[in-house]
Order: C-alpha cells, then sequence, then structure tokens
C-alpha cells in the first residue's frame, strides 16, 4: 500500500511512474479484495500511473553516459514478463517489497513468549503475549497490527499507560480504530 502510495505522489509531481508487481493484481498476494484492488489500479492509472502485471524477474544495469554533465545517470530494467521480456529506463527506481515482522533470534522461545515466523508475536487486547504477560508487543512485530498507522496508536497508547497517561490499561485497545 505504501508503495502505491509512494507511485501516486510522484506520478501527482509529474514523474513517469510504472509500478511493476509479480501478481495480476493488486493484493492477490495478501488475498485482498479483487473489485477493490481493480478500482484502486483503475483510479492511479487515471492519475497517470503505469502498472506491468506477471513480471518475475527483474535486471536493473546501468545505461552508458555520454558524458553530458547534466544527464542524470539511467538505469536500464529488463523485466520479464507474462507478455515476454520488456526493458524499461529510469532515473530513479524504489523498490518496495513488504513488510515482515522481524521476529528471529531475539529469544522469544526462551522467555516462552508464542509467535508465527513472518507474522509476528501473538499478543492480547492489552499489546501482552498471550503466553508471557510479562512482555508486551508493539508496532510491525505484533501479529494482528498490519497497518504502520495502527502500530503507531498501539505503541503511543502503551507507552502512555505505563507512564500514567491518559490511556489506562484497560483501555490500551480501545484507542485503535476498529
Amino acid at each position: 500500500v505504501i508503495a502505491l502510495e509512494m507511485a501516486q505522489c510522484f506520478a501527482a509531481f509529474g514523474s513517469h511512474v510504472t509500478v511493476l508487481q509479480r501478481s495480476t493484481t493488486l493484493f492477490a498476494s495478501k488475498q485482498g479484495d479483487p473489485e477493490a484492488a481493480q478500482i484502486l489500479q483503475e483510479e492511479l492509472e487515471k492519475g497517470g500511473v503505469h502498472f506491468m502485471s506477471g513480471s518475475t524477474k527483474e535486471v536493473v544495469t546501468l545505461r552508458e553516459r555520454t558524458g553530458d554533465p547534466k544527464e542524470l545517470p539511467l538505469l536500464k530494467l529488463t523485466i520479464a514478463t507474462d507478455a515476454g521480456d520488456e526493458q524499461l529506463e529510469c532515473e530513479c527506481l524504489l523498490v518496495a517489497t513488504g513488510r515482515v515482522a522481524n521476529v528471529e533470534n531475539l529469544g522469544l522461545e526462551e522467555a516462552g513468549v508464542e509467535y508465527e515466523l513472518g507474522k509476528g508475536i501473538k499478543c492480547n487486547d492489552l499489546a501482552q503475549s498471550v503466553s508471557n504477560f510479562s512482555v508486551y508487543g508493539v508496532g510491525d512485530c505484533v501479529a494482528d497490527v498490519p497497518v504502520s498507522k495502527d502500530a503507531c496508536l498501539l505503541a503511543f497508547a502503551l507507552v502512555s499507560a505505563s507512564v500514567g497517561g491518559p490511556f489506562a490499561s484497560e483501555r490500551l485497545n480501545a484507542s485503535l480504530p476498529v
């Protein structure tokens, strides 16, 4: 989602933007709503964002410079798609690969903290680990807080509650939008 926000922003500022995606529709890897994905893609396309679906492999190389000091260094991308190899040239490449909770090798097993690889720590509504109430989880390391804004709100509420702020511990999760 953040990559699409950036694509829309760059297109609005006049850049030529092409989104490369492995799947044939937006959010397919997250089991997203196909109808909403289609509507979103159409709206982004109206704003000047182009899409290349089914890209399976990208090779990036620097394009040879002409010697003109005003020329920006260009990148040349070779993209393998369902329709065959395609080539793009660009001045800038933004890579957005998604987020995965990094909870490996933290000693969580020894602390008795349940987690799922790639998803994060299993927490209750008070942000406590479901298996060790002395451990709290906040942000992208929590299994069921998928949006950055929600993660920030949860962190604020937890810190506020821990220092006697306006969020009582029984209302910790109430600060999150439903």
